[in-house]
């Protein structure tokens, strides 16, 4: 209503202007002074009701309807002071009916109409101009003007208001399909059938490294470098007219690396068939390149441990009748000399080689696991005692147990936590030349806590995680399958190895097992 109502009394004004010059006129015959005041009248509440309405725009259809009741009785001085009936301004009451109507619909212009009317008929009355037919027809032209006007105003609203509906459900429609394109994930880029770019979303610009794209054409885009490659591909498509999906790699950014993307474009047509652009689709392929040769990794490193373990297997199974065979000889034939020496290497190297076989079977063989209430106490004393025991201890390393209460118990594989805590026993030991390797345990809550700790050369530089990778050792004539046995055995229980420094030097290694598959209780 507000600018409706601006536009009308910016219109009064200038018609007002217009009756003023025409009633300075000689033949107008109006009474001296009324030019100036129906133009003062006129511009001052116009002027007063724009300025109203800029800081009252609620006001509007008031503010029209008090200018409209103004306008009637200035209209009616009017005519009754030029002539009633023969007054050339009879008609300016038409301009006010007919506005009504637009603005006030069917009862509001009957109303002004009426109005218009009476005016007309005072005019008459008080000039004492006799009754004759054209004021009658006069009468019946404002009111059936007023008809018509209300019945064009009522049409223009009903009209008006189906309008701004129609506008503020297009406006939601664009609203939402500008924030559906926005918050898409997947990259999105849509282009007219001119080649500009209408819209490109925020993943896309994340992707592409441009976030000016959109009003952009293919010139414009492909002078980026990075950006050649889609646009090269973009205009193919649209040559060959016809769905398509391709991937191909994006030029690095400084200092990042090529990105593999799938793109998928598809062609936009109306009714009959013609393009009318395309949409595309990007899809960063970095992750599933990334998980895919993962995966071939896996499986190759699953081909080669099982055919390796059949070959260990293999190996192993013909180097114990070997062995066998040499220690008898060595009993049956004494050596000395050289010889003796030579077949005490050949002993010593076999052994090895049969220790190695050993644990390399246990890293790739798969058991079920069988739990049962195991005494830790009883389960780590054992273990000491075997490691004292073991060719790698040297004089002056001591081999200790300490840690938790007596007669408590968990319930686990007994053979599978046996073989993890000794390989990393001997693993302490083998990075030990002096000084203490001591097993204890502990329990927060449900979790039990076994840590190795020892006195030796500590923790090389780098990261402790590739110490669990198979074949890696720092040690001389070491596996690399200590730790890496260990971790394995530990997983298998739900649990993990962990290896840190320790205070004062050397290392520990944290066997963890998670209140998931551990209870303790107690004996």
């Amino acid at each position: 209503m507000g600018p409706s109502t601006g536009r009308y009394l910016a219109a009064r004004a200038a018609l007002g202007g217009a009756v003023a010059a025409i009633l300075a006129l000689p033949a107008a015959r109006a009474p001296q002074g009324l030019p100036l005041s129906v133009l003062t009248l006129v511009l001052v509440t116009s002027a007063s009701g724009l300025l109203l309405l800029r800081f009252r725009p609620g006001w509007g259809r008031h503010i029209l309807a008090a200018t409209l009741g103004l306008d009637l009785a200035v209209e009616s001085l009017l005519v009754g002071s030029t002539g009633a009936g023969r007054s050339p301004f009879v008609l300016l009451f038409s301009l006010s009916v007919a506005a009504s109507g637009l603005f006030f619909g069917l009862l509001g212009s009957m109303g002004v109409a009426a109005g218009a009317v009476g005016g007309y008929w005072w005019g008459i009355v008080e000039t004492g101009e006799p009754i004759a037919w054209a004021p009658l027809l006069t009468s019946f032209f404002l009111l059936f003007l007023g008809f018509l006007a209300g019945m064009l105003g009522r049409r223009i609203a009903v009209k008006s208001r189906e309008v701004d509906r129609v506008r503020g459900e297009l406006e939601r429609v664009l609203l939402d399909a500008e924030t559906i394109v926005a918050s898409i994930g997947t990259p999105l880029l849509c282009l007219d059938r001119a080649g500009t770019v209408r819209r490109a979303n925020r993943a896309l610009a994340a992707l592409l490294g441009a976030d000016d794209l959109e009003g952009r054409s293919f010139s414009e885009i492909g002078v980026s470098p990075r950006l050649r490659p889609l646009v090269g591909f973009i205009e193919e498509t649209k040559a060959a007219d016809r769905d398509a999906c391709r991937e191909i790699l994006l030029p690095a950014s400084s200092g990042s690396p090529e990105v593999p993307v799938e793109v998928l474009v598809s062609c936009v047509r109306d009714r009959s068939g013609l393009s009318q652009g395309l949409v595309l689709l990007l899809r960063d392929l970095t992750s599933r390149k990334r998980e895919e040769a993962e995966q071939a990794r896996r499986e190759r490193l699953a081909c080669i441990g099982e055919l390796s373990g059949h070959l260990a297997h293999e190996i192993r199974n013909t180097l114990k009748p070997v062995v066998g065979s040499i220690e008898l000889l060595a009993g049956e034939i004494p050596l000395q000399g050289t010889a003796g020496e030579l077949l005490e290497i050949i002993l010593k190297e076999s052994e090895s080689l049969e220790s190695f076989l050993t644990d390399f079977l246990s890293y790739t063989r798969d058991k079920s696991l069988t739990i049962e209430d195991v005494d830790l106490d009883d389960l780590l004393g054992s273990e000491v005692a075997a490691v004292r025991m073991h060719p790698a201890r040297r004089p002056d390393v001591v081999v200790r147990a300490g840690g938790g209460a007596p007669g408590a118990s968990v319930q686990t594989d007994r053979a599978m936590l046996s073989a993890a805590l000794r390989n990393l026993l001997i693993n302490a030991l083998e990075a030990t030349q002096a000084g203490r390797v001591e097993v204890s345990w502990s329990v927060e809550g449900e979790r039990l806590e076994i840590a190795v700790s020892d006195t030796g050369v500590g923790l090389p530089d780098g990261d402790p995680e590739a110490l669990f990778e198979p074949f890696c050792s720092h040690k001389p004539g070491g596996t690399g399958l200590g730790l890496s046995i260990a971790r394995r055995l530990a997983r298998r229980l739900g649990g993990d190895v962990i290896l840190e420094p320790r205070a004062g030097g050397g290392a520990r290694a944290r066997l963890a097992l998670p209140h998931a598959s551990v209870g303790l209780k107690a004996a």
